[in-house]
């Protein structure tokens, strides 16, 4: 598992640097690490993403996540996390708005994912977002797959060009087959970005709060990336704004809905989705 995750690492990297080498190809982007503790999970991920000009108005957005999720939970234990997602986005004055298309994969279990999503400079300092989207997830072994919609908003506050403060609050709804019940997921958290002047380096750090069916988990998570084409500020709202579908679908750095993942593929049955009752 580690092995796999260093190395798709590695590969996204090397893709994105090679990318940024040519300036008409990618316009802005960005690759990263990050260490999350949740509980009794231990998660390290990796993030790239960049965004193309197709033309004046249009772009491309791909993001490219890994994450090595060591559960803490009987019969699981540690597993890998990965997926790609797509964003086709109008780029005009200070709105974004357009279409995304993901998937994400974990031993025995996978989520496909599309939507919707928007960006806009509501002031000079700051940036409004919305996701909703559709899915499924898909368990090895189980009949049926188990529908998801999702919606997500989130505030950003640029102190300066390259220091910025989020504000975010989610909610995904599952509906397992065979049963009309319906589960509710909602997260909230605060967090941020500080990017060091003239270098391109930068520090994310961030809180998340989750609760389902009763439990909550809490998310601890610091990481460090490596910019390309400017300031924070610059990739808000120039390009490559979006979140990809992990964030959308469970928290800021997806790693709420990579251990509930975990948890669904591991075991989709007694406990109705109480992570910790699962955990006992």
């Amino acid at each position: 598992m580690k092995t796999q995750f260093w190395a798709a690492s590695a590969a996204l990297s090397a893709i994105l640097v090679a990318s940024s080498a040519n300036a008409q190809t990618v316009s802005n982007g960005y690759v990263g690490l990050s260490y999350t503790d949740i509980e009794q999970a231990h998660i390290i991920a990796g993030r790239a993403v960049g965004s193309f000009d197709l033309s004046k108005t249009v772009e491309l957005q791909l993001d490219g996540d890994i994450a090595s999720v060591d559960t803490g939970i009987s019969g699981i234990g540690s597993t890998t996390v990965w997926g790609p997602t797509a964003h086709l986005f109008m780029d005009k004055d200070s709105f974004k708005g357009g279409a995304f298309l993901g998937y994400e994969d974990l031993d025995g279990a996978n989520l496909t994912a599309y939507g919707v999503e928007g960006r806009i400079a509501a002031s000079d300092n700051v940036s409004l977002g919305l996701v909703a989207g559709l899915g499924s997830i898909n368990v090895s072994g189980a009949s049926g797959s188990v529908d998801v919609t999702a919606l997500r908003g989130e505030a950003s506050f640029f102190q300066n060009d390259n220091l910025r403060w989020d504000v975010s609050v989610g909610s995904f709804k599952l509906n397992p087959p065979g049963t009309s019940a319906d589960f509710t997921f909602t997260t909230y958290g605060l967090g941020g970005e500080y990017q060091m002047m003239k270098s391109p380096v930068s520090f994310t750090f961030g809180w998340e709060h989750g609760s389902i069916s009763g439990s909550s988990s809490n998310a601890y998570t610091l990481g460090v990336r490596r910019t390309f084409g400017g300031s924070l500020k610059d990739r808000d709202r120039n390009s490559a704004p979006f979140n990809g579908v992990g964030a959308n679908y469970g928290g800021s750095e997806g790693v709420l809905f990579g251990a509930l993942l975990g948890v669904v593929g591991g075991n989709i049955d007694p406990c109705d989705f109480d992570m910790q009752c699962m955990a006992e």
